[in-house]
């Protein structure tokens, strides 16, 4: 499989694409399957697309990785986009718990973890991908992060978009952070030390959202860890911890 990188996470934070990578190779070394990362990868080409720009990214992304069976990214977002366009990936391209539960079925990668989880459900991942269940739909229960990690992880009381939305947060800052607040309030209300995700743009926002209250007296107490869920399984999976206490945040 070929892991694919996206933007934010390979010019914002890359040591989280170096984690879900050497995520993968152990998990790989289990499971029978070989991971490479293209270097010569660029954008899905989601923000022109969203934009109502022409490109020709999505193809592009097509040709580096028409040569591997499964392409792998730590967004679903990205995933979501390439789906959609009449590509040769499209039909091979999984978010990483995706992957990992539908096509290699490995759960409880943290059912020894300590820790109280909250997890934020992105759009893409919840309404297009369907890593979870929306709630505007009848159907029974179910969310691939959970079984992913083996134990329970406190849901938001409204699965409604955290405001990011890419251009839309740029177009519309004030909108944007007063949906990130009310996402982040619902998240926080039941006072879970990690709040985790598949799309670190959504992480970001939230945790950008979170810092700035804080310095303005608002969600006191122990301060909360914003990680994306590849973080999450490079703590157990090659750091060793059960649980946050064994150490800071990376």
């Amino acid at each position: 499989m070929g892991v694919h990188l996206p933007c934010y996470l390979r010019e914002i934070k890359p040591q989280i694409g170096k984690m879900g990578v050497a995520v993968l190779r152990k998990l790989g070394e289990k499971y029978n399957f070989s991971v490479e990362v293209p270097r010569e990868q660029t954008c899905c080409g989601q923000p022109f697309i969203n934009s109502g720009l022409p490109t020709d990214l999505p193809q592009q992304t097509s040709k580096i990785f028409q040569k591997f069976d499964y392409l792998v990214s730590f967004g679903s977002s990205c995933v979501s986009t390439l789906r959609r366009e009449p590509i040769e990936v499209a039909v091979k391209s999984y978010e990483l718990s995706q992957f990992l539960v539908e096509k290699m079925g490995i759960t409880g990668i943290l059912s020894d973890f300590e820790a109280k989880i909250a997890l934020h459900n992105s759009c893409h991942s919840l309404r297009h991908l369907r890593v979870g269940t929306p709630s505007e739909l009848n159907l029974p229960f179910f969310n691939l992060v959970e079984k992913l990690l083996g134990i329970p992880v406190e849901l938001p009381e409204r699965d409604e978009c955290c405001g990011f939305g890419g251009v839309y947060s740029l177009k519309e800052g004030e909108l944007s952070y007063a949906m990130g607040l009310r996402k982040l309030e619902d998240l926080l209300r039941n006072s879970p030390e990690i709040v985790t995700g598949v799309d670190l743009s959504c992480l970001l926002h939230l945790e950008g959202i979170y810092l700035k209250e804080r310095e303005k007296g608002n969600f006191p107490g122990k301060q909360v860890h914003f990680l994306h869920l590849a973080q999450l399984l490079y703590w157990r999976l090659i750091e060793g911890k059960r649980g946050i206490a064994d150490d800071k945040a990376q």
